[in-house]
Order: structure tokens, then C-alpha cells, then sequence
């Protein structure tokens, strides 16, 4: 692509990614903008925001004149792509019985596997509900209905 990427997102234990070496900003100790502002002059071309809320209204800020955001969480501003020069679209999937299918035989071949987390007792959802609020999770948390 001849794009340089970049990454932000928490760590919250050692995993690698087929992006490295990409910097990958450590929170709660440096914010997005801060970080690639820092590291940045020009600002970046595109940001994928999967966290929202203040990631995504920070994320405005990273970008070049002309650049463009995609979030999967919420609508992005249109006072704000107007103010900092972007493009910024929502991007949300549809489930697919036959996509849900393949991806099923994907998992029962091995070839797809899922970094879970944590697992917790239904009992104790509100805890997985706070820890998925937090977006630092570092892989999917689990809720088990039955012993």
C-alpha cells in the first residue's frame, strides 16, 4: 500500500500483531492525539476507531487534510469531519447465516481461533459488562450460563 501505519489501543498483556512494528500507545498514559501528535507531524491518513466515545472525537485531530476515520461504535460528527478537512464513515456489519456458517467450520478446522480473555459465571455479568466497558480487554470475555 506504501501507507505507513500506525495503532493505538491498550496492552493489558504481551500479544503480537501482523501490523508490527507499528507503536501501539499505551493507555491510561498517553492519549491518541498526544501520542501521534508527538510522533506526527503531518498526521495520518486513516483512523479505524473501534473504541469511541473520546477516542473517536480525539481521533479528528490525528488526521491529515483530506484523511479518513472509520468507526464501528457510533456516527461520526458532521460539524467535525467540516472542521478538521476529513471524511469519517460508520461502519457496521450484517449477520450472515452462511458467513456464520463458514466461520463455524473455520473454527471446527482449527483454523480460526478466538483469544479469549477472561470467563465468567453468568452471575458475575456485571463485572464482564465493566471490563468490556473499559475497551482494554485483551481478547473476547465469556459468560458461561452452565456449570
Amino acid at each position: 500500500m506504501g501507507k505507513n501505519l500506525k495503532r493505538s489501543g491498550a496492552t493489558p498483556k504481551k500479544r503480537t500483531s501482523s501490523l508490527t512494528p507499528i507503536p501501539r500507545t499505551k493507555y491510561p498514559r498517553c492519549r491518541v492525539c498526544s501520542y501521534f501528535h508527538r510522533k506526527l507531524v503531518s498526521g495520518v491518513d486513516v483512523v479505524f476507531d473501534t473504541a469511541g466515545g473520546d477516542t473517536l472525537e480525539r481521533s479528528f485531530q490525528v488526521l491529515k487534510k483530506g484523511g479518513f476515520l472509520v468507526t464501528t461504535v457510533a456516527p461520526p460528527s458532521q460539524e467535525k469531519t467540516t472542521e478538521y478537512g476529513v471524511q469519517a464513515a460508520m461502519v457496521q456489519l450484517k449477520p450472515s447465516g452462511v458467513q456464520l456458517k463458514e466461520v463455524s467450520h473455520l473454527i471446527e478446522e482449527g483454523k480460526l481461533k478466538a483469544h479469549v480473555e477472561t470467563i465468567l459465571p453468568l452471575s458475575q455479568v456485571k463485572k464482564a459488562h465493566e471490563l468490556s466497558k473499559t475497551h482494554h480487554a485483551g481478547g473476547k470475555i465469556v459468560l458461561r450460563v452452565a456449570e
